[in-house]
């Protein structure tokens, strides 16, 4: 369980705002070498409490905005309360990695000997759960391991524009199977191969990131948005009247030059401004300095929206964006039967799913507008893009988050959003970050967040070219999704149902494994079990001594038995048994049990329950054959 847990961490502390995202490509390993000979149900609680414990490092700030940022605005529930939500909602969508565990570890020891195979097949399987986690009302896709390259490996992000998230999950998950599958071969040098490997992966990167175009420099196509970031705290969003945010809306559309058109933040305004002295003083602004004025408020017209819509001097426009991807619980209550006691979660009301994805024209911009959680979903901007959005703006409230690692993982979907389409994406955030972001995710412009300069408010003029390039991810979509899933399917049928028969095991066993477990190890060297050992040893082989009676044997530790070397933190490859019939069946069958990769039965030698057991784990499996006969043949 300390792998898993390991692993967890090294996780969490690659995504966006933690530590350090080319760490990603080594932090799957501990977690591969502790699912190793799991049954299934011990394979789905290890993965589940995998991804339990790196969700819940990775959010780790959702923590005091539930226990003590929400409760203080809107004194709805006690702080602790805002713990016992934060633990579940870490146990909710952690569930999906638990499927994972279960079907991994059934087929597992199908694909033990093949490394690139079984790479491909826990590759496909956990890229297919991870599709699975955006689905439906509790779907949730922050802390994705794809969002792990967002900040520093932009070339190798590029595969966004080709097959979305999912295929950056697949190649992140495929590298660390296999690396792990090379560590469990090595008698040394590990450290050296995970340095070397995350070496080549930031060459790999750079070599891309090189060959990404430069930003054009052409004038006459060059189009401007404003942004208008507010700095405005919750706590005068939700209780000062509309006129205080005005003030400060109206100070700063004063600074920004006529004629221009201006983007604002998610509700900027708390309550429906159309027919309220705020949202005429808004339009005779508007119509003072000839502002198109994208801005955010709810509506409440028999369906409830959390919205943005343009005003002008001729007023509120008829078309709007209605948020798609609502936050559950705060936004929506999922499924109330179930869920009904989680009401007091609500925030300012209960909203409909906007089901329109809605592209404004205006002064020439074909803008695509999204709010908030949208961002997080690939969906809405693909949309969007596909409706004839020139450039994605997300309009967000981050007013909640206090921490500067919230905001950089919620802006990191920007940039996954920008790459997909192939469009500039600019996020317009109240205290949050407000920048504009290139169609390679190279961030271009921002401006200094709350934490960085305490006024109410920041403007910035933001330069975009518009997009027309429909990527293969924008036609096609999750298309990876449903190759994963044929392809995993098919190696289970393949490898698994059908598992191909090596011709020869024992040239099998003798090129993969260099550890080599030997039960009854002998410390007399005219014996077979002393001097087949001893042979192998010399000729490059790592032997591991079990005997009950010796401790120690010209330097090598001899252990009593294979749970006391699986103790000593090895794992069980190929395993020689030197005992007669009656005793090496019952240890063939406990090797196997433990996780053993290969069995070996010397000359003279026979288990049927043993070889039936080692056919139903495709476990490799040689019997009645000398190993100083076999190596000699294939080797000499």
């Amino acid at each position: 369980m300390k792998l898993i847990l390991l692993s967890a961490l090294l996780t969490a502390l690659s995504m966006p705002g933690m530590l350090w995202g080319y760490l990603i490509w080594i932090a799957l390993i501990p977690f591969f070498l502790g699912m190793r000979s799991s049954r299934p149900l011990g394979g789905a609680l290890k993965a589940f409490l995998f991804g339990f414990a790196y969700l819940m490092i990775t959010h780790y700030w959702e923590l005091p905005v539930l226990a003590l940022n929400v409760p203080e605005v809107l004194d709805s529930f006690p702080n602790f309360i805002g713990v016992v939500v934060y633990v579940l909602m870490c146990l909710v969508i952690a569930v999906p990695f638990a499927g994972f565990g279960f079907v991994y570890s059934i087929f597992w020891s199908f694909f033990q000997t093949r490394k690139f195979t079984g790479a491909l097949f826990a590759a496909s399987l956990f890229t297919v759960f991870e599709g699975l986690r955006e689905l439906g009302p509790l779907g949730f896709t922050n802390g994705r391991l794809s969002d792990a390259l967002l900040n520093s490996q932009l070339g190798i992000s590029q595969l966004l524009a080709l097959g979305g998230p999912l295929l950056l999950v697949f190649v992140v998950v495929l590298v660390n199977h296999y690396l792990a599958d090379l560590c469990t071969r090595r008698k040394g040098g590990r450290i050296s191969l995970l340095v070397t490997a995350v070496a080549m992966v930031a060459l790999v990167n750079a070599l891309i990131q090189s060959a990404i175009p430069l930003r054009p420099t052409d004038e006459s196509s060059e189009k401007t948005l404003y942004a208008l970031q507010t700095n405005i705290s919750q706590q005068l969003k939700y209780y000062a009247p509309p006129e205080e945010t005005l003030k400060v809306v109206l100070m700063g559309l004063e600074e920004i030059p006529e004629g221009s058109t201006v983007i604002m933040p998610e509700a900027t305004f708390m309550s429906d401004i159309r027919i309220t002295p705020t949202g005429a003083r808004l339009v005779e602004l508007a119509q003072e300095r000839n502002l198109e004025i994208l801005v955010g408020f709810p509506i409440y017209n028999g369906e409830n929206y959390n919205q943005v819509r343009f005003v002008n001097g001729d007023g509120f426009s008829g078309e709007f964006y209605a948020k798609v991807k609502l936050t559950p619980f705060v936004e929506f209550l999922p499924w109330p039967k179930i869920f009904g006691a989680f009401e007091f979660l609500k925030f300012l009301d209960y909203f409909d799913a906007g089901e329109e994805f809605a592209v404004f024209s205006v002064d020439g911009h074909e803008i695509g507008a999204q709010i908030c959680f949208d961002s997080l979903y690939s969906e809405v901007a693909r949309n969007l893009t596909l409706n004839g959005a020139g450039i994605i703006v997300i309009s967000t409230n981050d007013g909640w988050f206090n921490i500067e690692t919230a905001l950089q993982q919620h802006f990191s979907k920007g940039i996954a959003r920008a790459i997909e389409n192939r469009r500039y994406v600019l996020q317009v955030s109240n205290t949050g970050i407000t920048a504009i972001i290139d169609p390679y995710g190279r961030v271009l412009k921002r401006l200094p967040t709350i934490n960085e300069v305490n006024t109410e408010y920041v403007i910035g003029a933001f330069q975009y070219l518009p997009g027309t390039q429909i990527t293969p991810y924008t036609r096609f979509g999750n298309w990876f999704f449903f190759f994963s899933l044929v392809l995993g399917i098919a190696i289970a049928i393949l490898g698994g149902v059908f598992p191909v028969k090596h011709e020869d095991d024992a040239k099998e066993i003798l090129s993969t494994f260099k550890r080599i477990v030997v039960v009854g190890f002998s410390k007399n060297p005219d014996k077979p079990s002393n001097n087949v050992p001893m042979y192998l040893k010399e000729k490059g082989y790592e032997i591991i001594p079990v005997n009950p009676t010796m401790e120690e044997y010209e330097g090598m530790k001899v252990y009593p038995d294979l749970k006391s070397v699986i103790a000593d933190g090895m794992n069980l490859e190929a395993v020689e048994i030197f005992r007669p019939s009656a005793e090496a069946e019952e240890i063939a069958i406990e090797a196997i049990e433990l996780g053993a990769r290969a069995v070996w039965l010397q000359k003279d030698i026979r288990s049927e329950k043993a070889r039936k057991l080692a056919s139903e784990r495709s476990v490799l499996y040689v019997e009645d054959k000398c190993m100083y006969v076999e190596h000699r043949r294939f080797f000499t």
